[in-house]
This record gives structure tokens, C-alpha cells and sequence, in this order.
């Protein structure tokens, strides 16, 4: 009976039609919305949370591989695209393969 009602086309609409009025209110949005704000204020400001990033951010500044890889797509692939006009330039791979 349960696999009758749920590929029944009409099923799907009023279930459509009940998640939108139960769950998709703008009072329910808006909750949630004030919800995930203010817990994101909270983990910002948290100390701990704080020296994790911290710390995180200070490790990949410090990667190589990081480094290489921002540089290649902030830095040289811009410029060999403008210096080319889009058609040519080697990227840092090809560059180190060679």
C-alpha cells in the first residue's frame, strides 16, 4: 500500500504541498535563519574555535604546496593568460616536469 501511495503522482503533489506549508513557512525560514546566525556569531567568537583556525591558517601558510598552488592560480595563470590572450602559457606542473 506504501509503495502504491508513494509513486502515485497526485501522493507526491499534496506531499509537496504539505512540506511547503509545514516546513517552508517564512516564520520557519526566519527562525532558521536567526538560528544559524547566531550560532555562527558564537563559534566566531569562541576562543578555542579562534586558535584552531588560527593555527590552521598559519599551517597552510606555511605548506609549499599551498603556496605553489595559490600562487599558480592567483598569480602566473592570470598573467600568462593576459601576456597570451588566452592561448597559451604552461601551468607550474608542466613547468616542473620539464
Amino acid at each position: 500500500m506504501l509503495r502504491f501511495l508513494t509513486n502515485e503522482k497526485e501522493s507526491e503533489e499534496i506531499l509537496a504541498e504539505y512540506m511547503k506549508n509545514a516546513f517552508l513557512r517564512q516564520d520557519v525560514l526566519d527562525s532558521l535563519t536567526e538560528l544559524l546566525v547566531l550560532g555562527a556569531k558564537k563559534v566566531i567568537e569562541d576562543k578555542e574555535c579562534q586558535d584552531y583556525l588560527s593555527n590552521f591558517l598559519i599551517r597552510m601558510v606555511y605548506n609549499q604546496q599551498v603556496k605553489d598552488a595559490t600562487l599558480e592560480s592567483l598569480v602566473y595563470s592570470p598573467i600568462k593568460k593576459f601576456f597570451t590572450f588566452g592561448y597559451g602559457g604552461r601551468n607550474l606542473e608542466e613547468e616542473k616536469k620539464q
